[in-house]
């Protein structure tokens, strides 16, 4: 990965065949364009607008919202465009999580719904063990790390169980970069089979998020 600038597929969306192009490096990333149209056109179903009323009215969902901008703004090439190799679901596990948000068909990052519990998966490697093992206990106290391996790279997951440590999370740029390395492998590798669990009006909301 290290000797390409650009990791390039192709994808297909509803039917259809595209090129997509990844850049490896964060800072080469779209953020969040609304003027972008997205590949996936698919019919917004009633099951969707139900599920994502139902999240409105949580408690937690506001800062939910403004997590997951965070999130595909920093960790995710042109997301708006390419919904469809990013999914969105409300409610998922019948109401077992409040979200589950994947990437090329793998899950990384969720909330359960019983309590305030979020995953985050990452790419693991030298510089986010430093902050895992030397900053993570210092400043996020709640915290617990696991590892597993995906097919084409290594995983570190993080789990929190307070607010203010994935927004920290979020916030190190450390991190930041080892979520979107991730992120970009499971996109160009990944396919768009989840697509059909995406749920639109809540990734619409998300997307529109001004912070």
């Amino acid at each position: 990965m290290a000797d390409q600038e650009t990791l390039t597929s192709e994808k297909t969306f509803t039917g259809v065949r595209h090129r997509i192009e990844i850049p490896v490096t964060r800072s080469r990333r779209t953020v969040i364009d609304l003027s972008n149209r997205p590949l996936l056109q698919t019919p917004v179903s009633d099951e969707e607008r139900e599920a994502f009323a139902q999240l409105e009215d949580d408690h937690a969902y506001g800062w939910i919202r403004t997590s997951l901008a965070t999130y595909l703004a920093e960790t995710v090439h042109d997301p708006v465009r390419l919904q469809g190799l990013w999914t969105l679901s409300a409610f998922p596990f019948k109401g077992r999580r409040l979200f589950t948000l994947s990437v090329g068909g793998t899950e990384v990052l969720w909330m359960h719904g019983h309590d305030f519990v979020v995953h985050l998966n990452v790419a693991h490697g030298e510089a986010l063990r430093h902050v895992v093992d030397e900053v993570l206990p210092d400043v996020w106290h709640r915290h617990i790390v696991y590892d597993s391996i995906e097919r084409h790279c290594p995983v570190r997951g993080l789990l929190v169980t307070d607010a203010n440590a994935l927004t920290n999370l979020l916030s190190d740029p450390t991190v930041l970069d080892a979520a979107y390395r991730l992120n970009a492998l499971l996109m160009h590798y990944g396919g768009t089979g989840l697509s059909r669990f995406h749920n639109r009006p809540f990734a619409t909301a998300v997307l529109g998020d001004p912070s």
